[in-house]
């Protein structure tokens, strides 16, 4: 409760947004397998990785990686608005 009253999100949704921010993160800086993303940032299951992904950026992570390759997320997109509080988050924590 005090995490939620401090965050305004609670603990697990912070950490599935942390993983997810990671996942990001490597997916537009590395050539790893998303099967390997999904893996390294704690997802045993690539499928409901990308179910996760999908929800918390509007785009698959194959899609996303070719839009951030192209260049195409801007400063105001989901993804970076995602990163900015996340980068909060992890620095208050």
């Amino acid at each position: 409760r005090l995490f939620k009253q401090a965050y305004g999100r609670g603990p697990m949704e912070v950490l599935r947004m942390v993983r997810l921010d990671r996942a990001a993160t490597l997916l537009s800086h590395t050539n790893l397998q998303i099967k390997e993303i999904a893996r390294l940032t704690g997802f045993e299951n690539p499928f409901h990785f990308s179910r996760c992904f999908r929800a918390e950026f509007g785009a698959s992570p194959r899609a996303f990686r070719a839009k951030m390759a192209e260049g195409k997320f801007s400063p105001g997109s989901r993804f970076h608005q995602r990163h900015q509080m996340t980068s909060r988050l992890w620095g208050e924590l």
